[in-house]
């Protein structure tokens, strides 16, 4: 076995300078190295290797004006790098958000219950009374059932179309449109969605685009990369290993 130079050797006993052959020397790390050490802080609690599973729902401030200087902070949507209460924050939790971002080479990423609260919360989000939005027919049943049912009882208008049929999809597109939604590649049928040419019929009409990629994963598809602004996952299903 040939030996490695001591300079090429880093302290935790890694490889640098960019000598070993299958260590990306690219500014951007592959998704593989994101996969493990994306969103982890240099130095943890304890010193552990991995990220430490928090449990508490309570966290301590060393005084008074510790607290007084977080909220002010808080307030004004500047997110501290610290925690206040667990419903609110967790670092565990935000780890994984970090590393999810990081995979879809997206600005940040939230995590929630389940993969229809992410649906849902996106929707309730970006959508309000008087609005009308654009989904795939090829979508989770239960999305789609979210859609025409619930969504129309708040005066949110949704117009079904085929997956793929970009004319279908830019004639159905009104004043009030404000979402395109839509999920590739659907499961079972595995039909996928040109994510560029979608994302260039709602930039050229002001219409945000969000995609369920549960069954895609960042490691086969970043959609973001070509354009759509909110990707979704179930992370229950292929991204946790299901």
């Amino acid at each position: 076995m040939p030996t490695v130079p001591q300079d090429h050797i880093a302290a935790n006993g890694a490889y640098r300078n960019g000598h070993h052959p299958q260590r990306p020397t690219s500014a951007h790390p592959s998704p593989l190295t994101d996969a493990v050490h994306a969103g982890e802080a240099r130095y943890r609690s304890h010193n552990s290797l991995t990220v430490p599973i928090v449990q508490t729902s309570t966290y301590t401030f060393d005084d008074t004006a510790a607290l007084i200087d977080y909220v002010e902070e808080h307030m004004f949507w500047d997110v501290p790098e610290r925690e206040e209460y667990g419903r609110y924050g967790n670092p565990t939790v935000r780890a994984a958000e970090a590393k999810i971002a990081a995979l879809d080479k997206a600005e940040d990423a939230v995590m929630v219950t389940s993969g229809m609260a992410a649906i849902t919360n996106t929707l309730l989000i970006l959508l309000s009374t008087g609005d009308h939005f654009i989904i795939t027919e090829d979508c989770y049943r239960r999305t789609r059932a979210f859609c025409n049912t619930f969504l129309t009882r708040f005066g949110i208008e949704c117009t079904t179309v085929r997956p793929g049929d970009y004319d279908a999809i830019e004639a159905a597109i009104q004043p009030n449109t404000k979402l395109i939604f839509s999920e590739s590649p659907t499961n079972p049928f595995m039909r996928c969605l040109d994510y560029a040419r979608l994302a260039d019929i709602a930039h050229r009409h002001k219409i945000k685009t969000a995609v369920d990629t549960t069954f895609g994963t960042p490691m086969n598809v970043r959609p973001i990369e070509y354009g759509i602004d909110l990707v979704i996952h179930s992370v229950t299903k292929y991204l946790a290993g299901h």
